[in-house]
C-alpha cells in the first residue's frame, strides 16, 4: 500500500474517531440534560453562582450598573448573547454550551494522539466524553466546561504548531487572554509559557545550525503577550473607565484568597468567615447589584471593607483589601500554612469530588446516566494519570517542546492550588489534561503484566501505582466530610418556588438533618450565617406550623431567637407562637430583639399583646412609647389611635377606668420584666 494511501487512511480514521467521540458525548450530555432539566434547583436557575450569571446576563441585556465586573465577564456575555438570539431560558444556554463543550472530548483525543499514539489518544478522548464530573458541569450554568474548552484548545495549539511561525503565538497569547476572561485562573501559566518559549528557543539555537537569530524568540515571547494582552485590555479598560478602578479581569480575587486563608477556614469549603457583629450600619449595600442580590460572600465582603475604610468601597477595594488580610494572615502563621497547603496537594488528588454550589452526587438519583458514569470515580482515573506523568517525563523522545508546553500549563493550574480551596469545580481544568497521561499510564500498566516482562520492572510499575491508589483513594485530613446545610436550603427554595409540593417534605428533611450539624459549627462565621440571611430557621418555623406541628415550629422560633438576631420580619411571628403558647420569657425576648426595626405601630401593637397575656405592666409602658412615635409619624392611623386609647386606659392615665387593667399573674408565670432604662 502505497504512503499516499495510508496517510488518507489515517485521516479518515482519525475524522471518524473525532465525529464518533463528538456525537457521543453530545448524546451522554443531552441525555444528563433531559433526566435532570426537571429538578426544581434546575429548572428555576435560583442557585448561587448559577443565579448570579443568570441575573448578569439579564442586566447586561437591560444595561450595566457603572460598576467594576465582580468576575471574569466572558461567560456572562456568552449567556446574554444566547438570551439575545432564543430568548431567557437557562435551558437554551445549557443546550448552546452542550454544543460546544462535546468538542473537548475531540480535543483530548487529539492531544493524547500526539504524544503516544492513536490508541492512547483513543482511550483518553473516551475517559473525557464518558467522565461523570465532565457529563455534570458540561449542564451547569457555569463558566468551567468552557472555561476548559478554551485551555485545551490552547493545549492542542501550543503542541501541533509549529514553533517557528509567528502566527502561532499571536494566536496562542490571544487565546490565553480569552480564556482568562472566562476563567482567569489560567493567567498563571502566562508568565511560566513566556519562559519556555524562550528557553526553548534559546535551546534549539544553540543546539541546532541554520536556527533563526538570539532575537527570535524574544520576538515570539512579545507576540504572545500581546495576543494576551490584547484579548484582556477590552475588560481592564472598562473597568477602568466604567468602574473607576484598574482591575484586570474580576473583583473576587483577593475574597477567594481570604476563603481559604483566614482563622476559621477549613480550606474546602466556600463561605466567607467574617465576625459580622463588628460591621458598621447603617450600611451602604445596594442590593439592585445583581451579584449583591446572588452571593453571600461578595454581600459579606463590601460590609467588611465599608466598615474598614468608614465609606462605601468599590469592588476592586474590597478584593485589595481581603487579599491584604489573606496575605498578612499567612505571614503571622506559617505553620497554619504550610499544614493546609499540604492538605489542599493532597485533596488536589482525591477520589472525592468536593460539592461547590450542589451536592452533584444528589443527581445521581435522577439521572441514571450520572449514575453509571458516576462508577468511574477520579480516584481510579488518577493514579493511572500520574504513573503515566510520570513514565512520560523519564522517556527522552517525550522531552521536547510540545511536552514542556503542556506539563506547564498542568503545572500552573495544579499548584496554586495551595493558595485556594480545593473542590471539584476549581480542579476540573487539571483533570481534563490529565486524561490522556491516564490512557497513557493504562497502557502502559497493561504491558508490564504482559508475559516476558521481567519481575523487577513490573515491581516498579506497580508497587507505586498501589501506593498512588491509595493515596487517591483515602479520606485525607477529613476531607469527605463537610456542611451542606447552605445547598440542602436552596433545594428547599427551589421546591417551594417551582411548586413542586411533592418533592419540599424530602427537601425539608435532608435540611433540617444537615442544619442540624450546622448549628453545631463553633466557627464564628460559619454555614449558619448564610442560613440566617437565607431566613431559613424563620421559613422552617412558619413551615411547621402551617402542617400543625406546633411543637417543632415552636423549637424553631426559639432557635430564631438564639441563632437569628439580625433578621426582623420572622420574629413577629416567632412571638406570636411564642404567646399562644403561654412562653413569656422567649415572647418578650422577640420584641426585645424587634428594637426599632419595625413599624412603631405594630410593635406597640405586640407590646400590647403581650402586657395582656402576661399582666406586665412594664410592657404597656413600652407599647404606650411605641405607640406615640407611630402617632407622631401619622396621627390620622386609627388602629394606632385605637391601641393607643387602650393602653392608656389600662395604665390608668386615659379617660377609662383602671379596672380594665390586666389581672397580676404569679411571678413564676410573668416571666422577667424589663425596666425602661435596662432597655
Amino acid at each position: 500500500m502505497s504512503p499516499a494511501r495510508d496517510s488518507v487512511l489515517v485521516r479518515n480514521r482519525t475524522v471518524a474517531i473525532c465525529v464518533a467521540l463528538y456525537v457521543a458525548a453530545i448524546i451522554l450530555r443531552f441525555a444528563v440534560l433531559f433526566q435532570i432539566k426537571d429538578d426544581p434547583t434546575i429548572s428555576q436557575c435560583h442557585v448561587l453562582d448559577m443565579r448570579g450569571n443568570h441575573e448578569f446576563a439579564l442586566a447586561i441585556l437591560d444595561g450595566l450598573r457603572p460598576t467594576t465586573y465582580y468576575k471574569a465577564p466572558f461567560y456572562t456575555y456568552f449567556i446574554a448573547g444566547v438570551y439575545a438570539v432564543t430568548g431567557t431560558d437557562p435551558f437554551n444556554v445549557r443546550v448552546v454550551q452542550i454544543f460546544l463543550v462535546s468538542f473537548i472530548p475531540v480535543l483530548t483525543f487529539l492531544i493524547g494522539r500526539f504524544f503516544f499514539g492513536e490508541i492512547v489518544g483513543a482511550i483518553s478522548g473516551a475517559l473525557a466524553a464518558v467522565f461523570w464530573t465532565f457529563l455534570y458541569f458540561s449542564v451547569e450554568l457555569l463558566d468551567t466546561e468552557l472555561a476548559c474548552l478554551l485551555y485545551l484548545l490552547l493545549a492542542y495549539l501550543l503542541v501541533v504548531m509549529d514553533d517557528r511561525r509567528y502566527l502561532k503565538w499571536l494566536i496562542c497569547g490571544a487565546l490565553l487572554g480569552w480564556g482568562a476572561t472566562t476563567r482567569p485562573n489560567i493567567l498563571a501559566y502566562a508568565p511560566i509559557l513566556a519562559i519556555l518559549v524562550l528557553v526553548i528557543g534559546w535551546r534549539r539555537r544553540a543546539r541546532d545550525a541554520g536556527v533563526p537569530t538570539f532575537w527570535t524568540p524574544i520576538r515570539h515571547a512579545l507576540l504572545l503577550t500581546i495576543g494576551c494582552c490584547a484579548a484582556i485590555a477590552p475588560v481592564t479598560i472598562r473597568n477602568r473607565i466604567i468602574g473607576g478602578e484598574w482591575v484586570l479581569l474580576g473583583a473576587y480575587g483577593g475574597m477567594n484568597l481570604y476563603v481559604a486563608n483566614s482563622p476559621d477556614s477549613d480550606s474546602k469549603d466556600g463561605p466567607l468567615l467574617v465576625d459580622e457583629e463588628s460591621f458598621v450600619e447603617p450600611t451602604t449595600w445596594d442590593p439592585n447589584e445583581p451579584w449583591a442580590r446572588c452571593c453571600l460572600n461578595y454581600y459579606l465582603a463590601h460590609r467588611l471593607a465599608e466598615t474598614e475604610l468608614g465609606r462605601p468601597p468599590k469592588p476592586g477595594e474590597f478584593s485589595s483589601i481581603l487579599a491584604r488580610k489573606a496575605m498578612t494572615f499567612i505571614q503571622e502563621n506559617p505553620r497554619w500554612f504550610a499544614r493546609h497547603a499540604l492538605r489542599r496537594l493532597c485533596w488536589l488528588f482525591n477520589t472525592y469530588e468536593f460539592h461547590s454550589n450542589r451536592d452533584f452526587y444528589d443527581f445521581r438519583r435522577t439521572s441514571t446516566v450520572l449514575w453509571v458514569a458516576s462508577g468511574l470515580q477520579f480516584g481510579m482515573i488518577c493514579p493511572f494519570a500520574l504513573l503515566g506523568l510520570a513514565l512520560a517525563l523519564a522517556r527522552k523522545e517525550q522531552r521536547a517542546a510540545p511536552m514542556a508546553y503542556y506539563v506547564g500549563m498542568l503545572a500552573s493550574l495544579a499548584f496554586p492550588a495551595v493558595l485556594f480551596i480545593i473542590n471539584a469545580r476549581f480542579r476540573l481544568p487539571m483533570v481534563h489534561l490529565l486524561m490522556p497521561f491516564a490512557a497513557y499510564g493504562l497502557l502502559q500498566a497493561i504491558a508490564r503484566v504482559r508475559a516476558g516482562v521481567a519481575w523487577p520492572t513490573r515491581l516498579k510499575t506497580f508497587v507505586p501505582l498501589a501506593l498512588l491508589a491509595a493515596f487517591c483513594n483515602l479520606n485525607l485530613f477529613d476531607y469527605w466530610s463537610s456542611p451542606k446545610g447552605h445547598l440542602k436550603w436552596t433545594q428547599v427554595v427551589a421546591c417551594e418556588k417551582a411548586g413542586r409540593d411533592d418533592l419540599l417534605p424530602n427537601a425539608v428533611a435532608e435540611f433540617e438533618q444537615e442544619l442540624q450539624r450546622d448549628l453545631k459549627d463553633p466557627r464564628p462565621g460559619n454555614v449558619t450565617k448564610m442560613l440566617r440571611h437565607a431566613n431559613a430557621i424563620g421559613w422552617l418555623m412558619s413551615y411547621h406550623d402551617h402542617r400543625g406541628n406546633r411543637e417543632k415550629a415552636l423549637e424553631y422560633a426559639r432557635t430564631l431567637l438564639s441563632r437569628d438576631p439580625r433578621e426582623p420580619i420572622w420574629l413577629v411571628p416567632a412571638f406570636k407562637l411564642l404567646l399562644e403558647a403561654g412562653d413569656a420569657k422567649h415572647a418578650r425576648d422577640a420584641l426585645n430583639r424587634m428594637g426599632r426595626r419595625l413599624d412603631p405601630g405594630l410593635l406597640g401593637d405586640c407590646w400590647l399583646r403581650y402586657a395582656l397575656a402576661f399582666g406586665d405592666r412594664s410592657a404597656l409602658v413600652e407599647a404606650e412609647e411605641s405607640l406615640n412615635i407611630a402617632k407622631a409619624f401619622n396621627p390620622t392611623q386609627l388602629n394606632v389611635l385605637r391601641s393607643l386609647d387602650r393602653v392608656r386606659q389600662l395604665l390608668g392615665t386615659g379617660p377609662a377606668s383602671s379596672r380594665d387593667a390586666p389581672h397580676s399573674r404569679p411571678a413564676t408565670q410573668a416571666g422577667p420584666t424589663t425596666r425602661q432604662g435596662d432597655r
